[in-house]
């Protein structure tokens, strides 16, 4: 469905409210405005498919040494016209005048954006009464719907970008964001006149997100083919792929399954990148002293490389009884399969002084510690829960004079299933092949960010805490552990469901595991890691290391 032609123009300059409003009427009455549906669970909704956004500027301040805030401004944009007012009311008359015009209450639903609604919703949410409204989490909400049918979204959420690199990365309708043109420092309220270059900076704001989402409209179809979140698109893509041959597919993951305690478990053993620093060039840096002749190796593309390339957790777990668990059992599990372990160590030491991977936060029952910058250099006991991988680093990293295997679950491990492979290597080959290709800018920054992003839907959290809103209460939002049995089974049932939560935990360990090696070989010579890269001194030394690798 097509929308109306755009023509940013950042000199255009900001229109009154009045002016703006007579705007949408000849809208109304001249053109038919695109709307497009979108059918859920039986029900259909009609969206105005044009782009539409809102922001406001805030000054901070302490009275009393309690910090405060006031909205001093506030802009809103439809396709290529922006308005603006000073106050709440004024924001208020503008959009019962706007929504009444198109009819959004009894229509279409007028959506829209606001880069970081999480912000903005703390000013906004006693200005509305709200009809539906989706957390993250406290205070974070990723679409608030009023009862006039205008629904916010978060365009943050959807491009994880600031709004400066959304820009930056616009393809077809550029403008970029202003810098320099809005002291924050100084404090504003809504009596305080603003010079036409201030204007200019709030005006450009929206211009922006009205020139993103316009680009995201033509590319994807239509508003409602937009995902809430930039996790949205990859998830789509990547099961499209794997529901091609749907029996196929679900027949695989219908017997990966989890259970309450093995979740909890997957969630202590779960633990993202390494970075981290040597303590030695650490404490040299503090003391001014400049590094030269530094290299740095990265992994390509390291997340999307192991998924395609390792063997993960494809069965359900087993929990291994310990009384019958032999010291030759455990390392032949080590050996051929997937290990979620919760280990109790006893005289950590370490055998190398250059690095420490093992993180405090991911230890308890823990007793004489002693930390390199939130990691543990030596104890006398602690407990954690890792993978195989992880066990493999840290019995090259560190010393113990005994461990207890407090728990053990196992799984059968094979190569992820051939179809979300390939969705894998589909979306490599996309950002690859369009790289610095003319005509394909939009293209390849969607597949580079779907590529990276693939990773990232694997462990979004199974379990997420309920959050409830009352707009009147002095606390406003209350957060609630749901059932923890109930959700798992949602999580085993659902009819929708492509992904196995373990294979993220695994994603991260198998690239930790090929991190470690590199600052092995580096010895005193590493300097820093983080995630997919080593930086190091005297690369002469190492070079034959990296080109084997």
């Amino acid at each position: 469905m097509q929308t109306q032609s755009l023509n940013f123009s950042p000199e255009q300059g900001m229109i009154s409210t009045d002016v703006f409003l007579e705007k949408i009427i000849g809208l109304v009455n001249e053109t038919d405005i695109p709307v497009a549906s979108k059918k859920s669970r039986g029900e259909t909704t009609y969206y105005y498919n044009i782009p539409a956004a809102f922001d406001i500027e805030v000054s901070s301040f302490y009275k009393n040494s309690e910090k405060q805030a006031c909205m001093y401004i506030w802009q809103f944009g439809i396709l290529n016209w922006v308005t603006y007012g000073r106050t709440w009311e004024e924001l208020k008359l503008f959009l019962n005048a706007l929504t009444a015009l198109l009819n959004c209450r009894e229509g279409p639903r007028l959506v829209v954006y606001v880069h970081n609604l999480s912000y903005e919703f703390q000013f906004i949410r006693r200005q509305f009464e709200w009809d539906k409204i989706f957390f993250l989490d406290v205070r974070k909400p990723v679409y608030a719907v009023t009862k006039t049918g205008i629904e916010f979204r978060c365009s943050w959420k959807l491009s994880s970008k600031s709004l400066a690199k959304v820009g930056e990365d616009l393809q077809k309708y550029t403008v970029h964001k202003k810098t320099g043109d809005l002291d924050y420092k100084l404090i504003r309220t809504s009596v305080t006149e603003l010079s036409q270059t201030e204007l200019g900076y709030c005006e450009n704001d929206i211009r922006v997100v009205l020139a993103y989402i316009q680009e995201k409209i033509e590319h994807d179809g239509d508003i409602t083919k937009i995902p809430l979140t930039n996790t949205g698109y990859v998830r789509q893509f990547c099961r499209s792929g794997c529901f091609q041959n749907r029996k196929v597919y679900r027949a695989v993951i219908n017997g990966l399954t989890l259970e309450p305690s093995e979740y909890n478990m997957l969630k202590k053993g779960y633990t993202g990148g390494f970075t981290h620093g040597n303590a030695y060039y650490v404490e040299s840096a503090r003391r001014n002293i400049t590094l030269k002749n530094v290299q740095s190796y990265d992994f390509t593309s390291s997340y999307p490389s192991v998924m395609v390339l390792e063997k993960f957790p494809m069965s359900k777990g087993e929990e291994v009884e310990l009384t019958k668990l032999t010291m030759d059992k455990f390392h032949w599990y080590l050996k051929t399969h997937c290990c979620l372990i919760t280990v109790t160590l006893y005289g950590v030491r370490p055998k190398l002084n250059f690095e420490h991977p093992l993180s405090s936060s991911k230890c308890d029952d823990k007793i004489d510690v002693y930390e390199d910058n939130g990691r543990v250099v030596e104890a006398t006991k602690l407990t954690t829960t890792i993978t195989e991988q992880d066990w493999f680093t840290l019995t090259e990293f560190y010393s113990v004079k005994a461990f207890d295997i407090v728990k053990l679950i196992v799984y059968k491990k094979s190569y992820l299933p051939r179809s979300f492979i390939q969705t894998i290597l589909e979306l490599y080959r996309r950002k690859t092949v369009l790289k610095e290709v003319e005509g394909e800018e939009v293209n390849y920054m969607i597949s580079k960010n779907m590529a990276n992003s693939a990773y990232g839907m694997i462990v979004t959290d199974i379990v997420r805490n309920v959050i409830n809103f009352d707009n009147y209460a002095e606390d406003p939002f209350q957060s609630t552990k749901p059932n923890l049995k109930d959700e798992i089974i949602k999580y085993n049932m659902g009819l929708n469901r492509f992904l196995f939560y373990p294979w993220g935990v695994w994603v991260c360990a198998y690239a930790r595991r090929n991190l470690f090696p590199a600052i092995k070989e580096c010895g005193k010579d590493y300097v820093y890691s983080d995630t997919d890269s080593v930086k190091y001194i005297n690369p002469e030394k190492h070079t034959k290391y990296f080109e084997e690798y």
